[in-house]
């Protein structure tokens, strides 16, 4: 949706657009980045909270890998502190 929105902007001529509609185009692009960050995350704080769980059990790496046909959320983190 953001990039149709964005699109949309680009692609219209300057004066066919409504300055209203243009900030309200704005406003929502804004609020949808915020909300897909947002979402990001929690689930990035729900890995986190069953790092323990997910960690390989012989190097204590925590590697894990979530993803979609938009978005790859990776996580890594060395829960042993071992300095390999």
């Amino acid at each position: 949706l953001i990039a149709e929105l964005k699109y949309l902007l680009s692609d219209t001529p300057p004066d066919q657009l409504i300055e209203k509609d243009v900030v309200l185009h704005n406003e929502t692009i804004s609020e949808l980045e915020s909300l897909v960050c947002a979402k990001l995350d929690l689930a990035t704080l729900q890995i986190l909270c069953d790092a323990t769980r997910l960690a390989d059990s012989e190097t204590g790496n925590l590697q894990h890998v979530v993803r979609n046909q938009d978005v790859a959320l990776c996580v890594w983190g060395n829960l042993m502190k071992n300095p390999r």
